[in-house]
């Protein structure tokens, strides 16, 4: 990664906002950046680290937890602040964070002689990278949110879920497709009620809910919203960047939406829910100009599929 520059003599961002770290809350639609950064925050999916990924920005979130977890077990005179010194704050590490000059030097010094470290030696740079956080990526963070709410692997996740049931369509069309041509077959010598009804395209259609689940699944993939995963409360995925499989989010929402099911790890607030609905609303909106795509798309699709032969029958 491209070492950031420095901004020695720079005014803390904090300052400029109005918004001093500790003293008040950074909220953007009434959640603290606080909550999202320590994991506490609930997103339908998106994560704040997967969207700091994506914007090639993801140091400031590393060091902000990595010097959470130094904070809870740190121990005077282990060394244990040397790799994050060495990862984040020398000049041209791989994941130099952006903080001014003298307090690069500040923390470099204090971190010379390991039986003098204190606890708060971070404090300060970690105030600083939280401040640079909440006055871009956070903000446009939550407008994402209202935009899409897949990452681009959930998104992959998606594509191949839709991909798999529409195949799954097109086989259950292909059967009853045979199915017909034995019945013709059959029937140019003999007759029977059972293959008159069996030599009807109606069969046909029961093939529709899995071609228009899988298109409506290739769709979400291609716009990156997920109108099920927008009503769910929970971010699964927000644990220090680990993210799960499309199909297990879906799994888990479909839980929570209709078993009322919630983790109980999650520290959820009513600021949070309450953002967390209006970014569903958001989601919801916009998706439903999809739908109407996703029905144009496999009303001809289907129509294809009943126009293959064998000849349309009479009783049709």
């Amino acid at each position: 990664m491209t070492a950031l520059p420095t901004r020695t003599g720079s005014k803390k961002l904090s300052t400029i906002l109005a918004l001093p770290i500790g003293k008040k809350k950074i909220s953007i639609d009434d959640v603290p950046i606080e909550d999202v950064v320590k994991g506490k925050a609930a997103f339908p999916l998106s994560t704040f680290g997967t969207f700091l990924e994506n914007e090639q920005a993801e140091e400031n979130l590393l060091f902000y937890r990595d010097v959470d977890d130094f904070k809870e077990h740190f121990e005077p005179g282990s060394g244990t602040e040397k790799p994050i010194v060495a990862k984040y704050i020398v000049d041209g590490s791989d994941y130099q964070i952006n903080i001014p000059g003298p307090m690069r030097v500040s923390v470099v010094k204090q971190a010379e002689n390991s039986a003098d470290v204190k606890e708060t030696i971070f404090d300060a740079s970690q105030d600083e990278v939280l401040a640079v956080m909440a006055s871009d990526k956070y903000p446009r963070f939550i407008s994402t949110l209202k935009t899409y709410n897949l990452s681009d692997k959930l998104a992959q996740g998606a594509f191949r879920l839709g991909l798999i049931i529409f195949m799954i369509g097109l086989l259950i069309s292909g059967i009853f497709i045979g199915i017909q041509f034995y019945a013709i077959n059959e029937l140019e010598t003999r007759s029977s009620p059972p293959l008159e009804t069996l030599n009807n395209r109606f069969w046909r259609f029961l093939a529709m809910p899995f071609l228009m689940e899988g298109i409506d699944f290739m769709v979400v993939a291609k716009t990156r919203l997920c109108p099920i995963c927008a009503t769910a409360g929970n971010n699964f995925s927000l644990s220090y960047g680990i993210e799960l499989s499309y199909t297990r989010v879906i799994y888990l929402s479909i839980v929570e939406i209709f078993l009322k099911v919630r983790s109980p790890s999650k520290v959820i607030s009513v600021d949070n829910q309450t953002a967390i609905s209006e970014i569903a609303k958001a989601n919801i909106r916009k998706r439903r100009k999809y739908t109407v795509l996703v029905i144009f798309l496999t009303f001809i699709v289907q129509n294809l599929i009943v126009m293959l032969p064998p000849d349309v029958p009479k009783m049709f």
